[in-house]
């Protein structure tokens, strides 16, 4: 189901985005190289092709944001997130073209294990207050986007987004099911919402991902028949 202005609208800030990219990106000369132009001259045009059932959850953010929706749209090398444009857009994954992103930690960090211990540090200063945020925050953004079906997925990008968001809202390694192209999956019922995450490796192209993109492109292959 098409997003609504409404929906778009309320969840505009620069961390969030969806799954569209310009046709020149990421080379010299795209839109994403100047912030300002993502939101109005990108991404608010095609409003009416962005998908509300899937959501592609990174762990946080590696590089400051200065505009809305800027969020996985950088267009220099290091970002890599002209591999996602590759697999996701170039690749014609209709399921998952025009998909809701965000990060699950609100920290600017490019080395995800420092991410990882701020978050630990001060939830454990705030006797797991911090932890109860996020989840807050993350299901904020799930209610506003939400189709009436009251189903959505979530993609993880990588093992550690998937392992703390389901030790945030209490999933256990029995309820966590391995599917092909090892793709892992579990599913959460809150009330009258069903949220079906998947974990697929990350995008980033480095360090023990180097060698995965191949599988990754597999993996958002067979989501893209099944969400």
């Amino acid at each position: 189901m098409a997003v609504t202005k409404q929906q778009y609208d309320k969840l505009k800030s620069s961390e969030n985005s969806w799954a569209l990219w310009d046709n020149k990106f990421p080379t010299k000369g795209c839109i994403c190289e100047t912030p300002d132009r993502i939101e109005p001259d990108l991404l608010r045009p095609n409003l009416h092709i962005f998908n509300n059932s899937v959501v592609f959850l990174g762990l946080n953010r590696s590089k400051s944001l200065v505009a809305d929706y800027q969020s996985f749209h950088f267009p220099n090398a290091s970002s890599k997130d002209g591999i996602l444009k590759k697999f996701i857009q170039d690749g014609g994954l209709s399921g998952l073209f025009g998909g809701f992103m965000t990060d699950l930690l609100d920290i600017k960090e490019s080395d995800s294990s420092k991410a990882i211990k701020m978050f630990e540090d001060e939830d454990k200063k705030t006797n797991g207050n911090l932890s109860k945020k996020i989840v807050e925050r993350l299901f904020e953004k799930i209610s506003i986007l939400c189709p009436p079906e009251k189903e959505i997925s979530i993609i993880c990008f990588g093992d550690t987004c998937f392992d703390i968001l389901s030790k945030l809202i209490n999933i256990t390694k029995k309820q966590i099911k391995l599917l092909p192209n090892n793709i892992k999956e579990a599913v959460y019922v809150d009330q009258d919402l069903c949220v079906n995450i998947y974990q697929v490796w990350h995008y980033s192209n480095w360090g023990k991902y180097q060698a995965k993109l191949e599988e990754l492109q597999n993996q958002l292959s067979y989501l893209n028949k099944i969400v």
